[in-house]
């Protein structure tokens, strides 16, 4: 017969407890995913010029949405904001996710939307990527103030992208890397000419959903 310390299993369920971190299902909701050496090993992650990958990491994120939303069966709604190797979604309320779930435990919320997305992707591409996952919530209002934050962000990263690809040079010096940018914005105009909205199509990919319609 297996005897369990009722004491001790308490004091180390409180410690787990206290260290949880809960999420308010009343706010909208952020889950910010990052592909892991996505932008670094681009010989591999071919992000232009007709996003090869983007296109299902996109459309990923767009199924598990959707996935989740049919078992709630909500009229609730979701953004997706795709940018190179980043996608972020904002839920207007995160009871529209949380809501499937016992508590509001933000790992196990973010654990089972990876779990989920990354199947999905493995199916589309049949080769594992890997994902870091964020999960928060914001105040009612923000939601534009974070994507223009996040789009800044994502701009950057298809610029440093660019001159990757293009062996335009790197710099830890901010003055080098203003001209390095400007090379690289050059670049970006040039391949417009062959591909309209080349940089744009790097960078922005935002789709508003109602009623997890995305």
């Amino acid at each position: 017969m297996i005897i369990i310390d009722k004491s001790l299993s308490k004091k180390f369920s409180d410690i787990e407890r206290a260290q949880r971190v809960y999420l308010d299902p009343a706010l909208p909701l952020v889950i910010r995913m990052d592909g892991k050496g996505v932008t670094r090993d681009h010989e591999v992650y071919h992000l232009i010029p007709c996003a090869e990958w983007r296109g299902p990491f996109f459309e990923a994120a767009k199924q598990t949405v959707e996935h989740f939303g049919s078992k709630l069966r909500g009229t609730g709604s979701a953004v997706i904001f795709c940018g190179m190797d980043e996608i972020n979604i904002i839920y207007s309320r995160g009871s529209d996710f949380l809501g499937l779930f016992d508590d509001t435990n933000a790992i196990y919320a973010a654990a089972m939307f990876l779990q989920e997305f990354t199947r999905r992707l493995r199916g589309m591409k049949g080769k594992e990527t890997d994902f870091g996952i964020s999960i928060f919530s914001i105040q009612p209002g923000q939601e534009e103030e974070y994507l223009s934050l996040r789009a800044a962000y994502v701009r950057k990263s298809a610029l440093d992208y660019i001159a990757k690809v293009c062996n335009l040079g790197w710099s830890d010096e901010p003055d080098v890397m203003k001209g390095i940018y400007s090379l690289a914005e050059r670049r970006a105009e040039k391949e417009t000419k062959k591909e309209p909205g080349f940089l744009e199509g790097l960078s922005d990919a935002v789709v508003f959903g109602n009623g997890y319609s995305v």
